[in-house]
């Protein structure tokens, strides 16, 4: 599946925009709501595709890793992005990020310069990339 459809499918989650991953950090510590998790919406987006991953995101970076996801860059979009706290990001192709932010995912505009210890492609998706 191209990866355009995986981001196509994902944005309607997105409910927020904030200029940095810190503030969407102190959303999280201040709210005390349920958390919408990025892999629930990229399992949901591949599951249309008929394709099965799972929707939590600890349970997705460990599919990710086993399956041996390679490893995917900032400019490319649905990439999945490991925070240091173990929360996933979700590239959107700019540099720009989609995080959990309490009940909603938030596109966060300037993610700071090493928020994110992996950025890996999700396996079944294509990148545009000739093999």
């Amino acid at each position: 599946m191209w990866n355009g459809f995986v981001l196509a499918e994902v944005y309607p989650y997105v409910g927020l925009a904030y200029l940095t991953g810190r503030e969407v950090d102190q959303v999280l510590r201040d709210e005390q709501i349920t958390k919408v998790e990025v892999a629930e919406a990229v399992s949901s987006a591949l599951a249309q595709f008929g394709l099965s991953l799972p929707d939590e995101d600890g349970a997705l970076l460990v599919r990710l890793r086993r399956d041996g996801a390679r490893p995917g860059a900032m400019d490319l979009g649905a990439c999945v992005c490991v925070l240091q706290d173990g929360r996933l990001g979700l590239t959107t192709g700019d540099g720009r990020v989609i995080e959990t932010a309490g009940d909603e995912l938030a596109y966060v505009a300037h993610p700071e310069p090493g928020r994110y210890s992996q950025v890996l492609k999700v396996p079944g998706v294509y990148y545009g990339e000739v093999v």
